[in-house]
């Protein structure tokens, strides 16, 4: 019997043609991304709604990896218990560093143990006048914060934690409030980047805001000021900021009269000298 497996194994290999490898076993999940791609600017994300689809009659765990190009965060795995025939839908964040290069990188998404896999390119560009601070040299105050929701939040590249104003225990505090960046070096700043909280509220959402600039961190001089839509949609405010040290973010109008950010990011250039 061992021989006769033997040559059943020696025909079976004389089949294959020369330099012909045999395919891998086509797995019953399917993997799919909206959008199938991503334009950010450095320290921003967005999210990828990953969908998994289980072609076949039996209900399945599934794990994701998730292996981001060199400058990308991502989460390292994603799991879900997937219905027969089903497809289920996972939010991956993907964060772009404070120094990655411009160019298109790479996100690769591989369901364990199986030959499903999927790429989701990512194109970073920004121009020379206009990069993001580096925020690893940051530092922050601010006139009010909630306990659990310190402003140092608003500067952690992570949209799921957020600065908020004190709401707890009374008496809480009212707008306006301010929250200040320490940026580390002279820059002239062009744009703060305002990311409301990603969490389904809305509370805290500044609306009407003043914009300061300071050089020494003690003077401050107004460089902006205006208004944004209450929702969640990322705001920007743009001026001229020469050799700024310090920028400040005053809420004088938020939903029910907080201010809270998930995300601030300065972009500009090295001052000059």
């Amino acid at each position: 019997m061992k021989r006769l497996f033997l040559v059943l194994l020696v025909l079976a290999a004389a089949l294959v043609p020369a330099g012909v490898v045999a395919a891998a076993p086509t797995s019953d999940l399917v993997l799919s991304a909206n959008p199938t791609r991503l334009a950010l600017r450095q320290c921003t994300s967005a999210f990828v709604k990953l969908g998994v689809t289980n072609q076949s009659t039996t209900a399945r765990y599934v794990d994701i990896g998730i292996t981001p190009a060199a400058g990308l965060r991502t989460s390292p795995r994603v799991s879900s218990y997937v219905p027969a025939s089903s497809t289920v839908y996972l939010d991956v964040e993907v964060y772009v560093g404070e120094t990655t290069a411009d160019g298109t990188h790479r996100v690769r998404f591989e369901a364990l143990g199986t030959t499903s896999r999927l790429i989701v390119p990512v194109d970073v560009s920004a121009p020379a006048t206009a990069r993001c601070i580096p925020r690893s040299a940051q530092t922050v105050t601010t006139t009010s914060e909630q306990l659990e929701n310190a402003a140092v939040l608003a500067l952690d590249g992570r949209s799921a934690s957020i600065w908020h104003t004190h709401f707890s225990p009374a008496p809480r505090s009212h707008l306006p409030q301010s929250i200040t960046v320490g940026l580390g070096g002279a820059y002239d700043v062009s744009e703060l980047s305002y990311l409301p909280r990603q969490d389904g509220g809305l509370n805290g959402t500044i609306t009407t805001w003043t914009v300061f600039a300071s050089t020494d961190g003690t003077t401050f001089a107004q460089v902006a000021t205006g208004t944004w839509a209450g929702d969640a949609t990322r705001k920007a405010a743009t001026f001229s900021a020469p050799g700024a040290r310090y920028v400040r973010l005053l809420a004088t109008v938020g939903v029910a009269d907080y201010a809270s950010a998930s995300e601030i990011v300065f972009y500009g250039r090295p001052a000059a000298g």
